[in-house]
């Protein structure tokens, strides 16, 4: 009896780990996906950057964060949620370092 014991909880840590190596594997996806959508929030901001100061964007115009989460599909919230985690900082203060350092260019 006290083999099968052993037999059963060994059985059991397996089936435990194989599920818990199955939700590392999802979340460490996501974090690659969220870490992708940053990055690319981040090179709209650059490219957002380099339209008005290099070819004198109309200042009329306003163009920003609604517009990047709008074109890529997804919330404001979630837009600023995802760069945060990966950045640090909000869209927003990164754009700003970006007009500052340009301004000071």
């Amino acid at each position: 009896q006290r083999m099968r014991l052993h037999s059963a909880i060994f059985e059991l840590f397996g089936t435990l780990w194989e599920a818990v190596s199955n939700e590392a594997d999802l979340l460490s996806s996501s974090a690659y996906e969220k870490a992708e959508l940053a990055h690319q929030i981040r090179n709209r901001l650059q490219g957002l950057m380099g339209q008005h100061f290099k070819q004198g964007a109309d200042a009329q115009r306003h163009y920003g964060i609604d517009d990047i989460a709008a074109e890529l599909g997804i919330s404001v919230s979630h837009c600023n949620r995802v760069f945060r985690n990966v950045y640090g900082i909000s869209p927003r203060a990164y754009l700003s370092g970006l007009v500052l350092h340009e301004a000071k260019l």
